[in-house]
């Protein structure tokens, strides 16, 4: 993917042409929303790319909008379309352009403090803080404008009870008056010949059904209310947005924040910061509500104003007395909740181990003490939580009975009317009220502000997208260099197979790396080696000796210090692990994580037959019924209509869509470069468009809820390998890294998985058509070997010296068995003799 800062303006997207740069070629581009929407993130960009004889490189600019409005990391993409004179494959049309924000979060008011992390987020005012989280929502496209709406509209309720006082005082003192027969002159609506008793009757159902008619109204509001669900699109918004922060944290990010606490801070953290929100669009409305009932005494009983602001007067002062009364109380319950949860993560994930050595009792007493502790420092913050709660709860009997006392001899003497007596004991009742609600909310906020902090301190945590960047901007110059260089050369025949950019080598130029910590000294230093595309490369060193490292430097997924991994832009770099990894989905949906769009489902089967995998093909059989019975019962298209294919094993061949049925298959913004070529050129004419910054990198949508995960249990640990292993050879990446991929067989399997590398080397693409495989690029292979054996299947191989940190290309005659460098091999000799001396002589 591109990357791209808000600081800057611009950012340039190439275009390569490979091939023969015969004639004239072009294409059509544009830019395509995704989580960056198009004049709000970016500026909408459409174009077409014209090249002339010769012309192999075209580039055009997208406009990023400079904003002071925090966001997480968004994209878009850009597509190429309509090409003439050339084919864009299907699945490399497309990369991605991710939107770098360089503003803090909630906002850039408290940076430095920001910067420093949990010290200085503990030095904010927590409530300064708050504010800014909600100018943030107001900010946000969308939240802003529906908050305001609320707020306003929140106000007929309002309006509803201003009318309802005045309604009351209406019907005592006009309606209901009839000792008095100048109130017959205060009657609305009702002729004035008409009899009193009946007039007064009239004007009584006409006040009834003003009661009723505003009902209507509010009814409707409520509804609309619930359907716009601000509370939820505020969570919403901070889950997506954690969510994407987490998956491009760095190394050292990730390390820091444990599974446990993401999971709390998605779920629990999110939802106290939405509400808090909702809170304080609700305190709004209590004020609105406050303000009229004071205008309302000001109309009619301005004797009672000092009384009235009494009530607000002692809720500030108790507030401010308690305000951090319920923080200090809820600060020890905090951390015993992460305590509790992370017990629970890690004996759901561990329980094997427990089980093993039968210290079930032991981590049932653990948990059970953890569970007590968490109980007994939840009951002082129900404590100040009740007291704080009851205080207000006291004031309207006692204001209301003060107001009695005050006010019955006006009342009996005539100087007070008893519609306005009885429509202030109402607003007491009702002041004291709302000001009990403020209180509440603003308790209730005040004991959320730690979700904020949390929340604020895992938002700014360092990411690598400012690396990537770096790494991105490197590898397009260099590749354009690269890339004119080749283009001096002499085409390869064409029975190579072989474009001018597949003469480009895969280089390690002056490459170190060491750990910050420290803790492993320097892993490699200045290393400088080459390999052409194409190649199989074994990677050998003894245990320690940093072969993981180096594959993860390799597949780019960690990066070096100094100097740089020199692969061309267009190759798209997988890594795969020693341990399986399966998602909890279903058995497709793991296989096909790399290829959601893929349509010919046969070479997903083909692949799982070559590597002999006959339970994860019989599961898939019970997937696809599934599948298709799910399908066939929400009355959904099957075929081609749907989009994502799934092999119907039970099917009979020789249909018009042959024994498959389609799925729903989610978006993809998997940036695939391989080169397709119109099989009407003529060879020397071959030429290929594609963007040329590509990843592996996919974006899932529309995910169902798979709840079945006892297949992956059904699966021996070696199928489970195998699974991981097709998944990656599914997606057939340029350049494909594996760490150790032998490691987890037996003898026949271990051949087996090596005639299955040699072939989906040969063949550019296990399982795939032989007649196209001029149109697909060469795939390098590095892998870790087990044995010499292993590492002579090798075209290359390169030797780790941990002594010297250097790596270099080495004859497979010069193997050793334990993988020890000729210098260094004496060494090892005689720290195995010193090892071995005190147990032969205590033996």
């Amino acid at each position: 993917a591109y990357f791209g800062e808000e600081g800057k303006e611009l950012i340039t997207v190439d275009i390569i042409r490979l091939g023969g740069r015969k004639g004239t070629s072009s294409v059509r581009y544009t830019t395509q929303d995704s989580s960056a929407k198009a004049g709000v993130k970016y500026q909408r960009t459409v174009g077409q790319a014209v090249f002339e004889e010769g012309e192999w490189l075209k580039s055009f600019t997208v406009g990023i909008t400079q904003d002071e409005i925090w966001s997480p990391t968004l994209d878009f993409k850009v597509v190429l379309y309509d090409p003439e004179g050339c084919t864009v494959p299907a699945d490399g049309k497309s990369t991605r352009i991710k939107i770098i924000d360089d503003d803090m979060f909630p906002s850039n008011k408290y940076t430095k403090e920001l910067q420093r992390g949990s010290a200085g987020i503990e030095e904010i005012n927590q409530w300064g803080l708050f504010f800014e989280y909600l100018m943030l929502n107001f900010g946000h496209e969308g939240l802003g404008r529906s908050s305001v709406i609320t707020m306003m509209f929140d106000q007929m309720k309002n309006m509803y009870l201003f009318f309802l006082l005045k309604a009351r005082t209406y019907l005592v003192n006009v309606v209901f008056d009839t000792d008095n027969p100048a109130t017959r002159a205060e009657l609305i609506g009702v002729p004035p010949t008409e009899p009193d008793l009946d007039a007064r009757t009239t004007a009584a159902c006409w006040v009834g059904l003003t009661y009723i008619l505003p009902m209507l109204f509010l009814h409707i509001w409520d509804i609309s209310k619930v359907k716009m669900d601000l509370e939820g699109r505020s969570r919403v918004f901070l889950q997506t947005s954690i969510f994407r922060k987490y998956l491009n944290y760095s190394e050292q990010s990730r390390s820091k924040v444990r599974v446990s606490h993401m999971q709390v801070a998605i779920m629990n953290n999110t939802a106290d910061l939405a509400k808090a929100y909702v809170n304080v669009l609700e305190m709004m409305q209590m004020l609105g509500k406050i303000v009229l009932l004071v205008f309302f005494m000001l109309t009619q009983d301005p004797q009672a104003l000092p009384i009235l602001a009494l009530i607000p007067a002692l809720m500030v002062v108790f507030g401010w007395a308690r305000s951090d009364r319920l923080s200090k109380a809820s600060e020890y319950a905090g951390p015993l909740k992460k305590v509790l949860i992370d017990l629970t993560c890690e004996t759901c994930a561990k329980y094997r181990l427990i089980a093993d050595y039968s210290q079930r009792a032991q981590m049932n007493e653990l948990f059970s003490q953890r569970a007590s502790e968490l109980r007994r420092s939840l009951i002082p913050e129900k404590e100040v939580e009740l007291n704080n709660n009851y205080f207000p709860m006291w004031l309207s009997p006692l204001f209301t009975g003060g107001y009695i006392a005050f006010a019955a001899r006006m009342v009996l003497t005539g100087e007070l009317s008893l519609g306005v007596f009885l429509a202030t004991l109402s607003v007491f009742n009702e002041v004291c009220g709302d000001f009990s609600g403020l209180y509440r909310h603003i308790m209730d906020i005040n004991t959320k502000l730690d979700s904020l902090k949390t929340l604020t301190k895992y938002f700014n945590m360092e990411t690598e997208v400012l690396v990537l960047k770096d790494l991105c901007e490197h590898r397009r110059k260099w590749t354009q260099d690269a890339v004119a260089k080749v283009i001096q050369q002499l085409p390869p025949p064409d029975a190579s197979g072989l474009l001018r950019s597949d003469l480009i080598p895969i280089s390690l130029n002056h490459v170190t790396f060491g750990y910050s910590d420290g803790s492993g000294g320097s892993v490699l230093q200045d290393v400088c080696l080459s390999v052409p595309q194409g190649k199989m490369v074994a990677v050998v060193g003894t245990p320690g000796s940093g072969k993981a490292s180096f594959m993860r430097l390799l597949a780019q997924t960690i990066f070096p210090v100094s100097g740089h991994i020199e692969i061309a832009q267009h190759l798209r770099v997988l890594f795969v692990a020693q341990l399986p990894v399966l998602f909890d989905q279903s058995p497709w949906k793991n296989i096909a994580f790399g290829r959601p769009d893929l349509k010919d489902v046969e070479i997903a089967h083909s692949i799982l037959k070559e590597l002999h995998m006959p339970q994860t093909l019989e599961l898939l059989k019970t997937d696809v019924d599934a599948k298709r019975a799910r399908s066939n019962w929400r009355g959904e298209a099957t075929g081609e209509e749907r989009g994502g294919p799934l092999a119907d094993a039970n099917a009979a061949k020789g249909g018009e869509n042959g024994d498959y049925i389609a799925l729903q298959s989610a978006d993809t913004a998997r940036d695939d470069s391989r080169i397709a070529v119109d099989d009407d050129m003529e060879a020397d004419e071959k030429t290929t468009l594609l963007a040329s910054c590509c990843s592996a990198d996919t974006e899932l949508e529309g995910v169902e809820i798979y709840d079945d995960f006892s297949w992956q249990e059904r699966l021996s640990f070696t199928e489970q390998v195998k699974l991981c292993l097709a998944r990656a050879l599914l997606m057939n990446p340029e350049v494909l890294v594996l760490h150790r991929p032998f490691h987890n067989y037996d003898a026949p399997a271990q051949k087996l998985v090596a005639r299955v590398l040699r072939d989906h080397m040969a063949n550019r693409g296990l399982c795939l058509p032989a007649e196209t495989w001029a149109e697909r690029r060469p795939r390098t292979l590095f892998f870790t070997p087990e044995s010499v054996v292993q590492a002579q299947l090798a075209d290359v191989i390169w030797q780790i010296d941990p002594v010297s940190a250097s790596v270099y290309e080495i004859s497979p005659q010069e193997l050793r068995p334990d993988f020890c460098t000729s210098e260094n091999a004496q060494m090892v000799a005689k720290l195995r003799e010193q090892w071995q001396s005190p147990h032969a002589k205590g033996g």
